[in-house]
């Protein structure tokens, strides 16, 4: 066992620290902490088990969780929300500078956008559930190990998905066998708060067994339900799809989709996100504007307002319809529309532009978007905007458009997840 004191924290949630020269990885730690841990060599740093905290660090915050730490949902539990946020940006600029190869002077890393709240922010979750014992368990991935921890409360979760815990988990016993992913959405509590959950699992096709789970949901308590396998639908019940309201003053509008279609998970946050990405991207009316993974409208319907065409282009075909919807809904189906195709590739991405890119938006999965270069040489947009869940990948693909003659004008995280280590930035890239 060794003493040592924590200096910052990475991505991936642990705190670090160094001894005799090495770097020691410290879950659960705090920046400022003195800490006595159990450290386990591997390779060229280590890891360490905290044994006993000696001095924790100014601010360092107890838990407002009973599942925590056991619970691998909020491993920044203790971390002052001011130390959370610094990381957030370290985390961008580092994975910029030492992953996409740029210089300091060619970083610009403006301070991470902080959330309104650390608490009831979620309004959209991806639960796990596994048999144990006779019964079956519905919660949230551990800490370190497997299985699942059970939950039946959330201090992140909004009212209704909190609520909806206890009946889905209770439903989910009369479904048949093998473990499930079950992602929670709902709407805002003053729009109804209704629950859509997409339940996916890889055992037996049995539809009519869960066409009788889905049924008692929808029910029972109003929550809506499709359960799918390998793609296809085995049930569904319920009427129409949930509303997503955009925060008061975001750009935007209300829309609808349904729970297998992604969409930001921190309501409030979205409207910051959104917001900061049109200003970085600054569409004119004169413009056309491309938009890559483009979901189910949540940049389209802004871009749509306040640029003269918009393009969008996205994989999902049941996001490319509520898209469509959601445009003609709003009175924008002549200044946008919505195409189902592989953004990542360009020939897919020829098939569907007409004429001159002005700009383009991307807001990729973790993946990134490794097609995003070819797309950018093609088309040589004055400006491209991109929106990332992944350092790592938007580090890569940075680098590359860097390479085709683009400068970083900007970079910024917006905290979507506090308590967390997930980093959500937009970056603006502007043709030299």
């Amino acid at each position: 066992m060794v003493e040592l004191g924590l200096e910052s924290l990475a991505h991936g949630g642990e705190a670090v620290g160094h001894h005799d020269g090495l770097a020691v990885f410290v879950p659960g730690g705090v920046p400022g902490d003195r800490v006595r841990v159990a450290l386990a060599l591997q390779g060229r740093f280590a890891r360490g088990r905290i044994l006993d905290v000696l001095q924790p660090a100014p601010g360092r915050r107890a838990s407002d969780c009973p599942l925590h730490p056991a619970c691998g949902g909020c491993p920044w539990m203790a971390v002052p929300y001011d130390v959370q946020l610094r990381a957030k940006s370290d985390i961008l600029r580092d994975a910029l500078m030492r992953l996409g190869h740029l210089a300091l002077e060619q970083v610009r890393v403006v301070p991470a956008a902080a959330a309104p709240s650390e608490t009831r922010y979620r309004h959209r979750a991806r639960l796990h559930a596994e048999r144990h014992g006779v019964g079956r368990v519905l919660g949230f991935l551990p800490a370190k190990g497997r299985g699942v921890i059970p939950v039946d409360r959330c201090p992140v979760l909004e009212e209704p998905l909190e609520r909806a815990l206890v009946p889905v988990a209770r439903a989910l016993q009369r479904a048949p066998e093998g473990p499930l992913d079950v992602t929670l959405s709902c709407e805002p509590v003053e729009s109804g708060g209704r629950v859509g959950i997409l339940v996916e699992t890889e055992g037996a096709p049995d539809g009519h067994r869960w066409r009788r789970v889905a049924d008692g949901l929808w029910r029972d308590h109003g929550i809506l339900v499709e359960v799918m396998r390998r793609g296809r639908t085995l049930a569904r019940a319920g009427e129409g799809n949930l509303r997503y309201a955009v925060a008061p003053g975001a750009p935007g509008g209300p829309y609808e989709h349904d729970a297998s279609c992604f969409t930001q998970g921190n309501r409030a946050q979205n409207g910051t996100l959104t917001r900061l990405a049109l200003d970085a991207l600054a569409p004119t009316p004169a413009e056309h504007v491309l938009e890559l993974h483009a979901g189910c409208g949540n940049f389209t319907i802004p871009l749509a307002q306040r640029a003269g065409r918009v393009t969008s282009v996205e994989s999902h075909p049941r996001a490319v319809e509520h898209a469509g919807r959601n445009l003609r809904r709003g009175g924008l189906a002549t200044r946008a529309r919505a195409f189902t195709a592989d953004a990542d590739k360009l020939a897919a991405v020829r098939r569907v532009v007409e004429g001159r890119v002005d700009a383009i938006l991307l807001d990729p999965p973790r993946t990134g978007a490794p097609g995003l270069p070819a797309v950018v040489e093609q088309l040589k947009p004055r400006r491209v905007v991109y929106v990332s869940c992944n350092p790592a990948t938007l580090a890569r693909d940075v680098a590359r458009v860097v390479a085709l003659g683009y400068d970083l004008k900007s970079a910024q995280a917006v905290d979507l997840f506090p308590r967390t280590w997930h980093v959500e930035a937009v970056v603006a890239l502007e043709a030299r």
